[in-house]
């Protein structure tokens, strides 16, 4: 029970940190491990944990690299000329773009530095929240 009122007032703290669009992130985001969490019209879509939140900022820019992007990415499958992302390679160009615009356009991006207890409240997050990119299960 305690633990669980510590990741709610955890979790309350990361909800309530400002919202901002990627490019604004890429220089503000901190050298530091923490809970970041992306947002469309104020509804948590995603939440991830990391230890490094400025890094993990710039891999939302590579398709390679984020589960987040390449999950937005598969709406676009219908399109010709559609080539799917993998951890080896991208979207096609075209692809790449379109998530690009969506990222900058439609959705916000809040981090919470947490050094100690960050994989908690990040299952937490995803347990109690559900964001609808998350595909990974909650292990509480």
């Amino acid at each position: 029970m305690a633990r669980t009122k510590q990741l709610q007032k955890l979790w309350l703290k990361a909800r309530s940190r400002p919202k901002r669009v990627l490019p604004e992130l890429r220089t503000i985001a901190p050298n530091k491990a923490g809970v970041y969490c992306i947002w469309k019209n104020l509804e948590l879509e995603y939440v991830g944990e990391t230890r490094n939140i400025s890094r993990r900022m710039r891999d939302l820019l590579d398709s390679r690299h984020h589960t987040f992007r390449r999950s937005l990415g598969q709406q676009f499958s219908k399109r010709t000329g559609y080539r799917k992302a993998s951890s080896w390679t991208k979207f096609d160009e075209a692809t790449e773009k379109l998530i690009e615009g969506l990222l900058h356009r439609q959705y916000k991006i809040s981090f919470y530095p947490l050094s100690f207890g960050r994989k908690e409240l990040e299952e937490y997050i995803i347990e109690t929240k559900k964001p609808v990119y998350n595909l990974k299960q909650a292990k509480l």
